[in-house]
């Protein structure tokens, strides 16, 4: 006899509920909702203090902002790769197994962070020309692609755990607060000073937002070493 696919059972089962499973995608799913509130928000807050340098500065940054995207999606959907293959092995139990897929694939995101922010760095000249970007514009353009070419590894490493390994295992408490306290205690005083109280250009200002990445880089790679965050978040569950 043909064998039935475990998807396609009665119907009722696409419909009925389970306290259970409902009860642990909300004990998940609202602390990440949570972290990506905050993270828009400190993102917002840092083009809102490039804005108050000056209006070139501010055009500068958030086309910095889109070209730098071009090269971090498809790595960033690695991540997000990474979150279904490590998810899928925690939650057959096979802990050490997760733990060393995720190393792989830590690795292989980070080695594309690296060709990616050697891209951005290399492209970075002729950006000014693709956007009609002169004279000084141009030179914070320039430096802009630089700095965050300079930090995309860092930065690939940071959201790889985030997103890839930590929310795999559940983590996701830890993770929101690695994050928004990087943020929003770290990096958005820092751009603040520096842009309104000492009146340092844009690229400086842009550098001392990266310090919320040297600060998670430290606090997630100890989390990822202790493997506490490695949970397997259905056991338990009958659907």
């Amino acid at each position: 006899a043909a064998s039935r696919s475990e998807l396609l059972r009665r119907p009722i089962d696409y419909v009925r509920w389970n306290r259970e499973l409902v009860k642990r995608v909300v004990k998940n799913s609202v602390p990440t909702t949570v972290n990506e509130m905050m993270w828009s928000g400190g993102m917002s807050a840092y083009n809102a203090a490039y804005g108050r340098i000056s209006v070139m500065a501010c055009a500068a940054a958030q086309t910095a902002d889109i070209v730098t995207h071009i090269f971090t999606k498809t790595i960033y959907s690695v991540g997000d790769a990474a979150l279904i293959l490590v998810g899928e092995q925690l939650g057959k139990g096979e802990t050490e197994r997760a733990y060393a897929a995720a190393k792989k694939l830590l690795r292989l995101n980070v080695l594309l962070g690296v060709c990616a922010g050697a891209a951005l760095i290399a492209v970075s000249r002729f950006a000014s020309g693709m956007f009609g970007f002169s004279g000084e514009s141009a030179s914070y353009l320039f430096a802009l692609l630089c700095v965050y070419g300079l930090f995309l590894p860092l930065k690939v490493y940071n959201v790889s755990i985030i997103t890839g390994i930590l929310r795999a295992g559940g983590d996701v408490r830890f993770a929101m607060t690695a994050e928004v306290s990087a943020i929003w205690l770290v990096s958005v005083p820092l751009v603040f000073v520096s842009a309104l109280l000492l009146g340092l250009p844009v690229y400086v200002v842009a550098l001392f937002a990266q310090a919320e990445d040297l600060v998670k880089a430290v606090v997630l790679t100890r989390r990822f070493r202790s493997k506490k965050w490695a949970n397997n978040k259905v056991k338990g569950i009958e659907l």
